[in-house]
């Protein structure tokens, strides 16, 4: 944990130093950056966009997707509208801020006097599919997903393959322990069995932020498969790895997916 506190405050400070600049070259001082909630006023006005964004900065996971979106609009304040160096700027912001505060080739354009740059279609279709999927992931990871009911163990109250949204922010979002993943699905890939639908080489220790409240008696509650570590692959949570292994033996339940 304190090796991923270490590397996060790393990119932090370097992201507050390109900012620093950005802010000088966009007219500001550039300490501004380090006074708390005045630095994003400061940042919604180099951008030119309106305060009541401010209010989505104040909302706990929606924050973050708002700081990407003014991410974007500032490197358009350098004429950065290609997709590539946006994506950079979003994915390393720690490298490509302080670039454009500290080059010398980089001017800050005001958003009122730049040439509108027109998109083609296709861009249009990928910048709005970029946004609803980290928009979705966002939501799905630390707000509400869609679950349906794989065992009868609540029948008389929810029947298998009953729909519900779960809210996570109930007792605390769990952080992705594995972050580098296909977006909306759990353990393998669509139309697969094995699969995985997740990288390894980034993996991140368990963390659940504080929640709105505490589990308390009769709550209806979604939580980790607790029948052993193992899991069939082709059935998933659906059914129980030991009754399949009990029913059919151990010579038909062959392909086994451990959780770690």
């Amino acid at each position: 944990m304190s090796f991923f506190l270490i590397l996060s405050f790393i990119f932090l400070i370097a992201t507050i130093i390109g900012l620093y600049k950005i802010f000088i070259k966009a007219g500001y001082t550039g300490w501004y950056i380090l006074v708390p909630f005045y630095n994003f006023y400061i940042w919604l006005r180099i951008i030119k966009k309106p305060l009541w964004w401010y209010i989505f900065l104040l909302i706990p996971f929606i924050n973050v997707f708002t700081i990407l979106l003014m991410i974007v609009e500032l490197l358009k304040c350098f004429n950065k509208f290609s997709l590539g160096d946006q994506a950079l700027g979003v994915l390393f912001p720690f490298v490509y801020l302080p670039y454009l505060g500290y080059s010398d080739k980089e001017k800050y354009i005001d958003p009122d006097k730049r040439q509108e740059v027109k998109k083609t279609w296709v861009r249009e279709w990928v910048d709005a599919i970029i946004f609803a999927v980290i928009a979705a992931t966002i939501i799905r990871t630390f707000l509400i997903e869609a679950y349906t009911i794989p065992t009868p163990s609540m029948e008389k109250t929810l029947l298998v393959g009953d729909f519900l949204f779960v809210s996570k922010v109930s007792y605390g979002p769990r952080v992705p322990m594995t972050p580098l993943s296909f977006p909306f699905v759990h353990h393998t890939m669509p139309l697969t069995t094995e699969t995985k639908s997740y990288l390894e080489w980034i993996k991140l220790p368990y963390y659940r932020f504080p929640g709105l409240g505490k589990v308390n008696r009769n709550d209806a509650v979604v939580f980790n498969y607790p029948d052993g570590d193992t899991l069939s692959v082709k059935f998933q949570s659906n059914r129980s790895y030991y009754s399949m292994v009990r029913e059919y033996g151990p010579s038909w339940v062959c392909k086994v997916y451990t959780l770690t």
